[in-house]
């Protein structure tokens, strides 16, 4: 008696060697070829971003830049006056 398990892409129930096996006895939740067809559409996406002109740095990026030096020097200056 083989063991099956359901796609969770295509529905269909197949035997567990149509499905990629993780480790630990865990399989991925989706056949081999819906699997495929996933990181192919997937790849396809990272693709077309690539080609994208690239965007220019919005207001949100640098609030984010400065935030991150500022508690870097917020940390130094804790460090250094040893309170930590």
């Amino acid at each position: 008696m083989d063991k099956t398990k359901i796609c969770k892409g295509c529905g269909q129930e197949l035997p567990l060697d149509a499905f990629y096996y993780k480790g630990y006895g865990i399989y991925f939740p989706r056949c081999k070829e819906c699997e495929k067809a996933r990181l192919s559409k997937y790849s396809g996406v990272k693709k077309k971003r690539r080609q994208e002109p690239e965007r220019e740095l919005g207001s949100a990026c640098i609030r984010g830049y400065v935030r991150g030096s500022l508690h870097h020097l917020y940390e130094a200056a804790i460090i250094k006056s040893g309170k930590r």
